[in-house]
This record gives C-alpha cells, sequence and structure tokens, in this order.
C-alpha cells in the first residue's frame, strides 16, 4: 500500500464522522431553531456567489463572460468555483427542507 491510498483510505473512514458534526447541527436547528436554519440557509448561498465571483472574475476581466467548466481556471479559482457551488446547493437544500418541515 503506497501513501496516496493510506491517505484516501483514512479520509474515507474519517469523512462520515467530520460530515455528521454539521448534519446533526442542521437537523437540531431544523427541529428548535427554524429561524436561524433560515439566516444560515441565507449566508451559505451567499458566500457560494461570492466564491463564484471571485473564481471567475480572472474571466471576467479577460472578456470572456460566459464560460462553461474549469478547464481554464487556477487550481485555487477551480477551488473557489466547486466549493461556492456546493455552497448554493447546501443553501437551497436547507431551504427547501425550512419550506417542507414548517
Amino acid at each position: 500500500m503506497n501513501r496516496n491510498s493510506s491517505m484516501a483510505n483514512v479520509i474515507w473512514l474519517v469523512a462520515p464522522f467530520v460530515l455528521a458534526l454539521p448534519v446533526g447541527y442542521m437537523v437540531f436547528l431544523l427541529k428548535y431553531q427554524p429561524k436561524d436554519l433560515l439566516i444560515m440557509s441565507t449566508i451559505a448561498c451567499g458566500i457560494g456567489f461570492s466564491m463564484l465571483l471571485v473564481a471567475k472574475f480572472p474571466s471576467i476581466r479577460k472578456g470572456e463572460f460566459f464560460t462553461l467548466g474549469t478547464k481554464l481556471m487556477s487550481p485555487a479559482a477551480r477551488f473557489f468555483y466547486r466549493f461556492g457551488y456546493f455552497l448554493i446547493g447546501l443553501g437551497t437544500f436547507l431551504l427547501i427542507a425550512l419550506f417542507v418541515f414548517y
């Protein structure tokens, strides 16, 4: 077993425990503090949108207003782009969950 596969195994084993903390907190907020969940959803969407703007800003400065994908981005911009979309999706999911349960 080389080093890369051992690190992948560690991440694969630890990830459910790390992800369980925010999911448990969201369930707690959904049950006991729905107003806080609305604020958290809005903040997640706002941060995600700002991360998308930061990632796309170099493309916009070049005059490329409509580009798809992350081929032309630097690794840091690629991370911001993907994490921004993740946060927007998370915020939307929390908002839908809030509307369904309340």
